[in-house]
């Protein structure tokens, strides 16, 4: 999801969550994204100014994000993830994995062995970056639990967050006190669309 006037902007909450989180973090003079979807997350590396190599499976992925998403023109490597971490003799400050849509999870980049290839191709002080899809409620799925476990199994210490934040806690506000007469008054009626707005509007 973009601004249609400003195509590179993302109004997705993961991609600008990972944004403040860079600011955050040192500078990571190279990074090493896998999935490159519309090019979001490679176009913020690239304002961070990280060195970025960018791997996709998907060649339509690349060409879209360069003609309608406003991702840079770059070199990248189109081929499965886990492969161009098998073989890539590389170190990096930051490897983002980025290939989870949805319920549509590749196993072979979430296994333990692939997070264990990760951990050995960064630098003593590199991060992994895993987008989880944006699954908060425990109780009801257990992928990211199982996802932490598993990065703690391969040696990494594991903070899992929610970009999309939680909701502030609601207190009921008392009706304003009604006037003795609207004789004299203005009354503007917006019909929000809500639900039972047009019913409002009726019996006002």
């Amino acid at each position: 999801y973009v601004f249609r006037e400003m195509p590179a902007q993302s109004l997705l909450s993961y991609v600008n969550f990972t944004r403040q989180l860079l600011k955050a973090l040192p500078k990571k003079e190279n990074a090493l994204l896998v999935g490159l979807g519309a090019g979001s997350l490679y176009t913020i590396l690239k304002e961070a100014g990280s060195q970025v190599e960018s791997v996709e499976i998907d060649e339509r992925m690349y060409e879209f994000g360069t003609r309608y998403f406003g991702m840079p023109v770059h070199e990248h490597i189109t081929t499965d993830g886990r492969y161009y971490l098998n073989i890539t003799r590389r170190k990096y400050d930051l490897i983002i994995l980025d290939v989870i849509i949805g319920e549509n999870v590749p196993a072979q980049l979430v296994s333990l062995e692939c997070f264990q290839r990760c951990k050995a191709l960064l630098k003593n002080d590199g991060v992994l970056i895993v987008e989880h899809g944006g699954v908060t409620d425990f109780g009801k799925n257990a992928f990211v639990p199982s996802v932490a476990r598993t990065l703690e199994a391969a040696g990494f210490s594991v903070s899992v967050f929610n970009p999309v934040g939680y909701a502030p806690k609601i207190t009921a506000k008392s009706m304003a006190p009604r006037l003795d007469s609207l004789d004299g008054k203005t009354i503007f009626l917006v019909d929000p669309r809500f639900d039972d707005s047009g019913l409002f509007l009726k019996q006002v």
